[in-house]
């Protein structure tokens, strides 16, 4: 595949992620992908990605900017919505939906293999997103 092909199919992962279409990952996604280094396959791509969805009904991310070489497509993107259910997350624990909305940056590099997303790594505002919700970060607060 070309780097314009590659573009192209990491702009359509975004379009299906923002219109909640996670039937798309079949196409899309590698049935082994990698995410942060760990082999969380497909089907766990799918209930992350619906996890994220479903704590964030009206997530909407806008890519910013996007380039590629080889099999190597990054992207900066902004990334906004209202938490609106419980929010699990590995450092803070459960957290009960507070209502409010965030604005937020990120960055992620994906490597195509095939014509399907095989490798993402994210990295995304998460503690500017934490202080808009009004999450405690640490004990303290």
């Amino acid at each position: 595949m070309s780097t314009q092909d590659n573009k192209a199919l990491i702009r359509r992962y975004y379009d299906e992620l923002n219109r909640k279409s996670f039937a798309a990952y079949d196409e899309l996604v590698a049935p082994d992908v990698t995410y942060n280094g760990a082999a969380v396959g497909r089907d766990g791509m799918r209930q992350f990605s619906i996890m994220v969805r479903t704590t964030f009904p009206d997530l909407r991310v806008t890519v910013d900017e996007m380039v590629a070489e080889g099999d190597l497509v990054a992207t900066y993107f902004t990334w906004a919505g209202t938490h609106l259910a419980e929010l699990q997350s590995p450092a803070l624990g459960r957290v009960a939906p507070t209502n409010k909305s965030f604005r937020a940056k990120g960055m992620d590099l994906y490597r195509i293999r095939a014509g399907q997303i095989a490798e993402i790594r994210d990295s995304v505002d998460r503690l500017s997103m934490y202080q808009q919700l009004g999450v405690p970060t640490s004990p303290q607060q």
